[in-house]
């Protein structure tokens, strides 16, 4: 029986009739409106059951059809021995979850995921990431403390008088997590990434010039890597990168890093090459005049990933050994030639 009918008596009959063809006409508008009952959503049903019962082939069809529309999931054709396990960390309820919706929200998409590439396990571990957050110092405190709102549902004091409205990373004790009103300290930004390797979000400088973006590093040595992106630059997939510690990747605007380079001027260089270590094309496929800074940003970030080794991470392959000594010797000759420096 339909579930949106009333499974009533009159009901009952009708479906009855329908079953036996014991009449040649199933008015169901009158049927529904005498005895007031609910007609289902469900409209390929209704006229299937309309009109003469020669038309229920008409349905029977449609049954067929609607068989036609299921695709048969294709068997394996040997056994599968191996396994594949995912871990994640707890932290990712914690750090961005605030409320039970979007906790459920972050497990079925990891459950999705799971199921799409075939995950066998997925281990939930704790990370510690936690106990360190990032925050903004509120107006409330006094004058030898200041409260920090790092995301938890209760603020965090700390023993410092800070400007509110700071940005600050604090560190917490493993206890934070049982106190009513938990405390921690303020630590450099940078201690997550040096001491524990964790990606810990990113700074933003202003600069006035190009010349600025590529002296004005806050690293005591500066840049070791710079790489220029323009679809004048010479193809990624034939470039190999040296080993560095510090990189910056360049992107220009609509008129690309010519325009930038013209309107600089504390420059000597004229041509964007002469400004970086290299100068790539990152998307040398490209079917569009441009390539928006946005997309930029995006595919060539995608492509460097497996080309950008970092010094002390793994043993350099031999043709990026032989990058890193190739560019040592074009930075001393840059050094000795003013004209492209």
């Amino acid at each position: 029986m339909y579930s949106g009918e009333k499974q009533n008596s009159g009901s009952f009959q009708r479906h009855k009739r329908f079953a036996d063809d014991s009449e040649e006409h199933y008015e169901f508008e009158s049927d529904r409106k005498t005895k007031n009952i609910d007609r289902p959503n469900f409209e390929m049903w209704n006229f299937s059951r309309q009109g003469n019962f020669k038309e229920k082939n008409k349905w029977q069809k449609w049954e067929t059809s609607l068989e036609d529309k299921f695709v048969d999931v294709p068997k394996p054709n040997k056994p599968r021995n191996y396994t594949i396990s995912i871990a994640v960390p707890a932290s990712i309820l914690e750090e961005t979850c605030i409320k039970d919706e979007l906790r459920t929200y972050v497990v079925g998409q990891l459950a999705r995921a799971a199921n799409i590439y075939s995950v066998d396990e997925i281990v939930v571990y704790d990370d510690g990431c936690w106990r360190k957050k990032e925050g903004v110092v509120l107006e409330r405190g006094s004058k030898l403390m200041s409260f920090v709102d790092v995301g938890l549902a209760t603020n965090v004091s700390i023993d410092q008088k800070l400007e509110p409205g700071l940005r600050v990373t604090v560190k917490l004790p493993p206890e934070a997590r049982e106190m009513r009103k938990p405390f921690g300290t303020v630590v450099s930004p940078d201690e997550p990434r040096v001491e524990a390797g964790y990606y810990w979000g990113y700074r933003v400088r202003v600069a006035h010039s190009l010349t600025e973006v590529l002296t004005g590093s806050r690293f005591p040595d500066g840049y070791d890597l710079l790489i220029g992106t323009s679809d004048k630059g010479e193809d990624i997939k034939k470039t190999e990168y040296p080993t560095f510690s510090h990189a910056l990747i360049v992107f220009g605007g609509v008129e690309g890093l010519e325009a930038a380079v013209e309107a600089d001027s504390e420059l000597e260089a004229t041509e964007p090459l002469h400004l970086f270590d290299f100068y790539t094309n990152t998307c040398p496929l490209q079917q569009t005049r441009t390539i928006r800074t946005e997309e930029a940003v995006l595919i060539s970030l995608c492509v460097l990933q497996d080309k950008l080794v970092p010094k002390g991470i793994m043993e350099p392959s031999k043709d990026v050994q032989n990058c890193d000594s190739n560019l040592k010797s074009q930075k001393r000759k840059k050094s000795k030639d003013p004209q492209t420096s």
